[in-house]
């Protein structure tokens, strides 16, 4: 039995040994209902932009900007701890297989956002959040999010992840066999950092039908 690591996965390699195709979307019409922002949002989306520049003129574009400053604004700023939702720091996954039964697949996720599971079911998954140094591409991140995800599809029709570098975000849904990519959005953009917080917020509601 061949044991493999997440993080040394090509989207390639995930693709084949997960069985996944690929979709990519221009917008998030039909998946997600994205409802205006109020003045605190819009303002919660400044304040997101600001902080990336001070990390950037500072030259502090590593990986761990985003945990300790831009994505928990953004999961406060988008309600999730309000909603009572669970966040979890480098969590290990289950271990999975791949198609050819030979090869096991490990890894370790950056952040997951949860409702903290009950006794008579599992832990529902609300978004996974993969982080990248500033100098990476969010493609860099796909791989792992895609294994990541697959492990909660057991319980669940689909996961929501989030990859970024801190100034580019993307988000991936993940459903049985497929993946749909959304256009990246970035800082640098007054629509685009307002769209990551409706974004945000729309797969947090989503959760409500599911408790």
């Amino acid at each position: 039995m061949q044991t493999l690591q997440a993080s040394s996965l090509s989207i390639a390699d995930v693709m084949q040994r997960l069985q996944l195709q690929d979709a990519f979307e221009d917008d998030f019409d039909g998946f997600l209902n994205l409802e205006p922002l109020t003045d605190s949002e819009k303002g919660a989306a400044a304040d997101l932009r600001t902080i990336w520049r001070n990390y950037r003129y500072q030259q502090k574009t590593a990986e761990n900007y985003v945990k300790t400053a831009g994505a928990p604004l953004l999961l406060w700023s988008c309600g999730y701890m309000a909603a009572g939702l669970q966040l979890s720091l480098e969590e290990d996954i289950e271990e999975i297989s791949d198609d050819d039964g030979e090869t096991v697949i490990r890894g370790r996720m950056d952040m997951l956002v949860s409702h903290p599971p009950r006794s008579d079911q599992a832990a529902l998954c609300v978004l996974i959040i993969e982080n990248k140094q500033g100098r990476f591409d969010t493609t860099v991140g796909i791989p792992q999010l895609l294994t990541y995800a697959s492990t909660f599809l057991k319980h669940q029709p689909l996961v929501w992840g989030l990859v970024t570098n801190g100034y580019l975000y993307e988000f991936i849904r993940v459903e049985q066999g497929l993946f749909r990519e959304f256009r990246t959005l970035s800082l640098s953009s007054v629509q685009d950092s307002e769209t990551l917080l409706q974004v945000a917020i729309a797969i947090r509601k989503l959760t409500k039908t599911a408790e």
